[in-house]
């Protein structure tokens, strides 16, 4: 599956015309689509920031880096090869053009779990088997299939996966960006009761005249004009209290920073800025997440070589996959105390 910017259209859930709904369903509607949008927003944000985490050099012009980072981002792996497009159809050739595509393993392999064949589709319509090259020797050991077929370990294609379990890291964009959005939604409720601190609990034939009330009350209006005997106060209608407190605002806010900072460092990205000075960090406690997230993309980045090594191999390539340098980490004064006290007695 590609992504594409209608992907989403269906989070909006606008299944019925918004004119044919009463005055209840499109808010309805229109809150269920804000938020969608919401977590939209979000988990874009996020992809952006996960395509970022490393890019590619001395590629062949026939390839897209963009294909690249997408494919390894959304299926843990891509595959290289290099043939000519005939009539819609990949031909493998070796003057041909190399060329990297979305791709996944097919069936036989080997010893060590390496595909003999795998799938490789693109957005013109192309979805085909290729043989791929085997890693791995010496070939009459370890590239013995199902059933002892033997496998050849010449083929059209290299398959790469961006880690060693070949999990698509954008499960993680998933899993943080819906954490931030229930976050945010919680958040806009919160404030939604410090401008009402109550719920308004009511019949069902009462409920038309409070939302005229509240609708006035939304827009700053003077007065509201209901129907004769609409509803009175204390007839059928119950006011609960919401009580919201400025730290239950600070305590979400917290989090969804703490959700990106964790995000940032699957990411590789400097999260240290968005720590708040005032609060008490050492530099040891720095220095450890530092480095993990260095590890977190350097592995990804280091084992991505690895296996760019066959591809350069077998097809006359030097592409290298590098770390995107990240924003410089903030720097905290090693004579830091945990109490947050700086001694200063070196300056005196």
């Amino acid at each position: 599956m590609w992504y594409s910017s209608g992907l989403f259209i269906s989070l909006a859930g606008a299944t019925a015309p918004v004119g044919a709904l009463d005055s209840r369903g499109k808010k309805k509607k229109m809150k269920k689509f804000l938020e969608s949008r919401v977590f939209q927003n979000w988990f874009m944000k996020l992809m952006e920031d996960a395509l970022n985490r490393y890019h590619f050099k001395n590629l062949p012009d026939t390839c897209s880096e963009r294909v690249i980072l997408q494919s390894l981002l959304w299926y843990g792996a891509v595959i290289f090869a290099r043939g000519n497009f005939v009539n819609r159809k990949f031909v493998p050739s070796e003057d041909g053009a190399i060329i990297s595509l979305p791709g996944a393993p097919s069936e036989q392999f080997n010893i060590y779990g390496e595909p003999a064949y795998g799938w490789v589709w693109a957005r013109n319509g192309l979805n085909q088997k290729i043989k791929l090259i085997l890693p791995n020797g010496p070939a009459e050991i370890t590239n013995v299939g199902f059933g002892g077929v033997k496998l050849s370990d010449t083929g059209d294609g290299v398959f790469v996966r961006e880690t060693k379990t070949m999990y698509p890291f954008i499960f993680y964009t998933m899993d943080y960006a819906y954490k931030i959005w229930k976050s945010m939604i919680t958040l806009d409720g919160q404030q939604y009761h410090m401008r009402r601190p109550y719920l308004i609990q009511a019949k069902e034939e009462l409920v038309e005249g409070i939302e005229k009330v509240m609708d006035a009350a939304e827009e700053n209006d003077n007065y509201v004009i209901l129907d004769e005997g609409a509803f009175e106060i204390g007839s059928g209608i119950t006011v609960v209290p919401k009580t919201v407190e400025a730290t239950d605002l600070k305590t979400v806010q917290e989090l969804v920073e703490w959700y990106l900072n964790q995000y940032r460092e699957l990411c590789g990205i400097s999260n240290n800025p968005a720590v708040n000075k005032k609060e008490r960090v050492l530099t040891d406690e720095v220095n450890v997440n530092n480095e993990q997230t260095e590890f977190s993309v350097n592995s990804a980045v280091d084992y991505i070589n690895e296996q760019l090594k066959l591809v350069n191999t077998a097809f006359g390539t030097n592409i290298i996959c590098e770390v995107n340098e990240s924003a410089e980490n903030e720097e905290y004064e090693s004579e830091e105390t945990e109490d947050g006290e700086t001694d200063e007695s070196d300056s005196e």
